[in-house]
């Protein structure tokens, strides 16, 4: 990680939106796990690196 020069980690953050274009993640809205701090992230590839929750699973629960 600390080698790529592209990366960007918001550790301690938690999804609150994704923004989809058919099964094509756009952006997440991210925050704290209190509700402060709001983030909205684009970006061409999202990687979730916890074990649990799954933010990619959690993305495709979102508005079906």
């Amino acid at each position: 990680v600390a080698r790529e020069n592209h990366l960007v980690v918001f550790d301690g953050l938690v999804p609150q939106s994704v923004d989809r274009e058919g099964t094509v993640v756009k952006s997440v809205t991210l925050s704290t796990a209190a509700g402060e701090g709001r983030r909205t992230v684009r970006a061409r590839v999202f990687a979730d690196q916890k074990s649990t929750p799954s933010t990619l699973a959690w993305a495709n629960q979102i508005d079906r």
